[in-house]
């Protein structure tokens, strides 16, 4: 279930932000990852775009002087996918800066009500009495132990350095599903108010109020038309740079490709 932040009911939202400011303190907060990626992400992709443009720039100047472009054409691909991402990381730094980040700190939780993923302006919930068996996943390398992961369906995967944590973190996810489990079939709103930062959405069943009135806290969101022609025109631009690209490299380096081709015809007569 997705859910727009700013269309939770007041107390909720001050409530939730409450929560996550120390999502180590609150008991009503098993346990917390920030692993998926971040803004950092897009610091990263810029950085590699970068290195991945002039590798291709390299490559390909030296290369089209004696072989005809349509032969590497998966190179230009590659300068078109290069562009591309440079295109979105930079707009992401960007887009950072004009919609702040949200008051509440982003990442995946594991409360005892429900399974959140908080990033941007959004929530995506599950509540923890639909959560079913878990997997835990050992991955190892060269027989070293990397981490261990816990996956409980959707994009909630927490990561733990060992199989006991991972362990150890179920038992009192499942140990909270369950007392959230009688809570709900008992109607004890109370209870659940004990527990659940969202007990007035839970009780109720009403999850978006739309329109309420702009007092605090509150998330910005890019407009969800500005996130497709972001995406859309990173990738119409990246495939028209490397079409330009690949008709100047053709037509600049035509001439000696053509004295490169006669030297080697030469060359292969004289043998």
């Amino acid at each position: 279930m997705a859910i727009r932040f700013n269309d939770l009911p007041q107390p909720v939202r001050e409530r939730f932000v409450q929560m996550t400011a120390a999502p180590g303190l609150d008991p009503r907060v098993i346990h917390f990852s920030s692993a998926f990626g971040g803004i950092w992400m897009a610091y990263v992709g810029a950085v590699g775009a970068l290195i991945a443009l002039v590798l291709v720039l390299q490559f390909t100047l030296t290369r089209g002087q004696t072989v005809d472009p349509i032969r590497d054409k998966e190179v230009y691909l590659g300068f078109a996918a290069a562009i591309a991402v440079l295109l979105l990381s930079v707009s992401a730094i960007v887009f950072r800066f004009i919609w702040k980040p949200p008051p509440y700190r982003e990442g995946l939780y594991a409360l005892t009500s429900y399974l959140v993923k908080a990033r941007g302006g959004e929530l995506e919930l599950t509540s923890l009495a639909d959560v079913g068996t878990p997997t835990i996943v050992t991955v190892r390398r060269n027989g070293a132990h990397v981490h261990t992961r816990l996956e409980l369906g959707g994009p909630f995967t927490f990561y733990f350095p060992n199989d006991a944590s991972a362990q150890a973190a179920w038992a009192r996810i499942a140990a909270a599903r369950a007392t959230f489990r009688a809570m709900l079939a008992a109607r004890d709103a109370p209870a659940i108010a004990s527990v659940d930062p969202f007990v007035e959405c839970t009780v109720t069943g009403a999850w978006a109020i739309p329109n309420q009135p702009p007092h605090g806290p509150r998330a910005l969101s890019v407009p969800t038309g500005i996130k497709f022609a972001r995406w859309g025109g990173a990738l119409v631009f990246g495939l028209a740079s490397a079409a330009m690209y690949y008709a100047a490299i053709d037509a600049f380096f035509e001439e000696d490709r053509a004295a490169y081709n006669l030297a080697e015809q030469k060359r292969f007569k004289r043998r």
